[in-house]
């Protein structure tokens, strides 16, 4: 398992062997806003692997894989970790599935279950 970082993490499965992104892994929410919650997160100091994903409600984002190649997520389904009613709270725990067009059209099916700081803004 790749580590490095801080508390928060966003283990990402799909890729080869499992991974974690530890440089600043955020979910943030913005209510009645009209924007998308988002996840996002990078392995070290901002460079790829990174994730940059729109969750509700438009779905889209872009996966940066361990070779730096840009990923097109074309579908996201996100759901709260075990055992929680909800992503958010005092910090944001969950698993996001993504399916990603990528490099050619290869597609890569990903999991990046998530223990994020959680970020909201009520507009």
């Amino acid at each position: 398992m790749i580590t490095a970082g801080n508390d928060y993490w966003i283990r990402v499965e799909g890729e080869g062997a499992p991974f974690e992104l530890r440089d600043a892994p955020v979910f943030f929410y913005p209510i009645a806003c009209d924007a998308d919650a988002h996840l996002s997160g990078c392995y070290r100091d901002g460079l790829a692997p990174c994730l940059s994903a729109n969750v509700t409600p438009t779905n889209t984002g872009t996966y940066y894989d361990r070779d730096g190649d840009a990923w097109q997520l074309t579908s996201t389904s996100i759901k709260p970790a075990a055992g929680q009613d909800s992503v958010g709270g005092e910090r944001a725990d969950g698993v996001l599935e993504v399916d990603a067009v990528g490099p050619e059209g290869a597609t890569l099916h990903l999991v990046f279950t998530f223990q994020a700081k959680y970020r909201t803004v009520i507009c």
